[in-house]
């Protein structure tokens, strides 16, 4: 099947949907008791299980790697998956939830800049405009200013380890794409995102018993929390990867990563039909600037501009 631009933008769409179910999975989990380390294993380790039984099954020369990749996809996944999930829950210890989501999409500057080094991607006007909507409607759907607003607040300055934290969290996040980018070149997309997630899955373990949690691994957890380890696992890592994955084979790294910008927004939406949650209107305003952005990288890059943009920045 002919690869289109099209395709990558709603695979890209898709992978945001997918992880915009993560924060109600995993809020319920945490509100168990269940520490946040123990609730990254069990999602990266049933993601890594599964899509390893699906390979062998139905394509299982996907399993096999070169020893000399190893090193690639061991970096790939201890900093996509282990670090970036580790990071974003010490920024979440330390910062409102909304500045430590916005924090997360430092990401965007991050695939675009590190694209355009890297793959050669253009840096246009239309991407800058782009980013410029989605990170102010990010703020504004995800309420990120009015902690520092708030009269009377606990919140007098934020903590520079949360802070440090969640931009570390959205260089980790932000990284998928640029080490997706370059595994495309020589993998599956299957491939390099299976032995990510077994790397990912041994360096969770060891901050697991680093903490000192290793007992609670094997404590009785209830079939709800079950169910929502397996989707967590299932959906938004195995799913929401794999597309996110197909779709950096279909488009430029940087369109890829603002359409799945939607993710908050979705989230929103999801909030309000599922949970009863009301969206402000400083909120729905800000969910129109993220679509918004995501429209304005919609248009695919025509083929004559090709030549051109190759040889630097232009006005798109």
């Amino acid at each position: 099947m002919k690869k289109t631009f099209a395709q990558g933008a709603a695979l890209a769409i898709a992978a945001g949907l997918l992880w915009s179910t993560i924060g109600f999975h995993a809020k319920d989990v945490l509100a168990t008791g269940v520490h946040w380390s123990i609730l990254v294993l069990f999602r990266v380790s049933l993601a890594a299980a599964f899509l390893g039984m699906f390979c062998l099954v139905f394509r299982p020369s996907s399993l096999a790697v070169a020893w000399r990749d190893l090193p690639f996809f061991a970096a790939f996944g201890l900093l996509t998956q282990t670090l970036n999930y580790n990071l974003f829950f010490v920024a979440l210890s330390h910062l409102p939830t909304q500045i430590s989501y916005v924090l997360i999409y430092v990401a965007s500057p991050v695939v675009m800049f590190g694209a355009a080094f890297l793959f050669r991607e253009p840096l246009t006007a239309r991407k800058w405009a782009a980013l410029a909507v989605s990170l102010s409607g990010l703020v504004l759907v995800t309420n990120a200013w009015e902690p520092l607003v708030r009269s009377g607040s606990a919140v007098h300055g934020l903590s520079a380890i949360g802070v440090l934290a969640g931009i570390g969290a959205g260089i980790a996040y932000g990284s998928f794409s640029l080490f997706g980018k370059s595994g495309l070149r020589t993998h599956r997309p299957e491939t390099f995102l299976f032995w990510a997630l077994v790397f990912s899955a041994a360096g969770q373990a060891v901050v697991v018993f680093a903490l000192g949690r290793g007992p609670e691994v094997l404590q009785a957890h209830s079939a709800a929390n079950w169910g929502r380890f397996l989707w967590l696992g299932l959906g938004p890592t195995v799913g929401g990867y794999l597309f996110y994955a197909m779709a950096l084979d279909r488009i430029e790294a940087g369109r890829a990563v603002l359409l799945a910008s939607i993710e908050p927004v979705s989230a929103g939406v999801l909030g309000f039909f599922l949970l009863e949650e009301r969206m402000t209107a400083v909120q729905i305003i800000g969910a129109a600037f993220v679509l918004g952005a995501a429209f304005l990288v919609m248009r695919p890059v025509k083929p004559a501009m090709k030549a051109s943009e190759a040889a630097g920045p232009v006005s798109d």
